[in-house]
């Protein structure tokens, strides 16, 4: 098969879960040049793999868990977070803005950002908090800054998420 012809498979896969479909959604909007680039970068990456040895990332289904339809997915994901950082529901839901309380906030913000549809207002009304606070927070993880310069709470974030997707858990 071709580097082309791959490119085309690889563009047809864009639509396959949610998250790649807002890829594709994206892709889509690109001006032709745009998406001549993306061409362009995908081969290249293509060729250096095969000479690394390491095969390009192949499209991997979307994983079931008990996030999915879960009703209860806030307040697991409250309580998953509240145990973790050994601070109550009131904590969480009350106005301080102090650290000890920022932090779990923005793991149930990003938290519920990535395992739900749910939007900005959606979540800051479940928290008691401006759409606009909770669209600091998603910036802020996105863009490793202010709490989230730190790994530590990345890991911390990670191993909330896996609790939260784990079908077993």
């Amino acid at each position: 098969m071709t580097i082309k012809q791959l490119y085309q498979k690889h563009i047809n896969k864009l639509d396959q879960n949610k998250f790649i479909y807002a890829i594709k959604v994206a892709y889509d909007l690109l001006s032709d040049k745009e998406q001549r680039i993306y061409q362009l970068g995908f081969e290249a990456g293509f060729k250096e793999s095969e000479k690394s040895k390491n095969p390009l990332i192949e499209y991997v289904p979307p994983i079931h868990t008990k996030v999915k339809n879960n009703p209860n997915i806030f307040e697991d994901t409250c309580k998953v977070v509240c145990n973790y950082f050994k601070i109550s529901m009131t904590e969480i839901l009350g106005r301080s803005r102090q650290q000890y309380i920022i932090i779990p906030k923005s793991m149930i913000i990003n938290l519920m950002r990535e395992l739900t549809h749910n939007s900005l207002p959606t979540i800051g009304h479940k928290l008691g908090l401006d759409h606009t606070t909770i669209l600091f927070h998603v910036n802020s993880k996105a863009n490793m800054q202010g709490l989230w310069k730190q790994d530590r709470n990345f890991s911390v974030f990670n191993e909330l998420k896996h609790q939260l997707t784990d079908v077993s858990h």
